[in-house]
């Protein structure tokens, strides 16, 4: 349990959790808990694969920019990469190198709303077993472009709304 690990850390600018081990991590809302000065975080090659339910991460933290290089994901904890301060959206950039999708069925919601988010390179992301993709990133209203890489056959069932208000989206690669 890591939750609110860093709760009221109002001077805290950027942080780096290389743990090592984090294969039983269950509980991980509000990691990041009123960090009024937060920037960047660098969650690389942490592992969320048992985390239970689908958190909150940050609460009321300007957070700019995600490192998640090389993370393992799981349904339950696609939603980490949302961040708002003071109701609007912050997180302009999140980096996904090398990301382990492979368990991941739904990616319903994944950056929805993340209003400033600017574009997305997920080319890493083996998307063989997802079956939604619904809302995920609807209300993204400044991204611009969405790269998947070279996708395997898909399975996917449900794609309603997923760039709905994606309103400066230029490119959407899916090829």
């Amino acid at each position: 349990n890591i939750s609110y690990m860093f709760g009221f850390c109002s001077k805290l600018q950027q942080a780096s959790l290389s743990v090592a081990d984090t294969s039983s991590l269950k509980d991980i809302r509000n990691l990041f808990y009123y960090c009024s000065e937060l920037r960047k975080v660098d969650f690389s090659g942490m592992n969320f694969s048992c985390v239970e339910a689908s958190p909150v991460v940050f609460t009321e933290c300007p957070v700019k920019e995600i490192v998640a290089d090389g993370v393992v994901l799981s349904d339950k904890a696609v939603g980490i990469f949302k961040a708002f301060y003071n109701g609007k959206a912050t997180v302009e950039a999140i980096s996904l190198k090398g990301a382990d999708t492979s368990d991941v069925t739904d990616m319903s919601h994944m950056f929805e709303n993340s209003a400033a988010l600017k574009s997305l390179d997920l080319s890493s992301f083996d998307l063989s077993k997802v079956n939604t993709m619904a809302y995920m990133f609807s209300g993204c209203s400044s991204l611009e472009f969405v790269y998947f890489g070279e996708t395997k056959a898909l399975d996917v069932t449900d794609m309603s709304y997923m760039f709905s208000g994606c309103s400066k989206l230029n490119a959407a690669d899916l090829s």
